[in-house]
């Protein structure tokens, strides 16, 4: 019979797995404080930016992107309020829990999570400014 391993061990001595390496290509900053760029780091660029109307304030988002992210990313954190006047904002990011609705060009109760960026969109919020 050969000597060989029936399975491989989770955990030992040997090198680390490079997953779990720290280092600019894992994202952790490098020495200075800089972290490697996404483009640079995943081989992918991102798309050009496109403007999108929030209650009428431009903010700068990427298209296909979701539009929680999108509003997370320029600081929108509630997006609606409950009856009592309670601040929401996205909680499950995967369209089960319904925090996240708002008006998407014209069309009420749009989840956020599910909705992807498109240029020029407008978006109306419930929140009170």
């Amino acid at each position: 019979m050969p000597d060989t391993p029936t399975s491989t061990p989770v955990s030992g001595p040997g090198p680390t797995p490079a997953l779990h390496q720290a280092g600019p290509a894992a994202g952790v900053p490098a020495p200075g404080g800089t972290r490697v760029p996404l483009a640079t780091r995943t081989g992918m660029e991102l798309p050009v930016p496109v403007t999108i109307d929030v209650d009428g304030v431009p903010v700068t988002a990427y298209p296909g992107e979701s539009l929680a992210s999108a509003l997370l990313a320029a600081g929108q954190r509630a997006v609606r309020t409950t009856t009592s006047g309670v601040r929401r904002a996205p909680y499950c990011n995967m369209g089960v829990c319904f925090e996240c609705v708002v008006t998407v060009d014209g069309v009420p109760y749009q989840r956020t999570c599910l909705v992807r960026v498109t240029a020029g969109m407008r978006v109306r919020t419930s929140v009170p400014r």
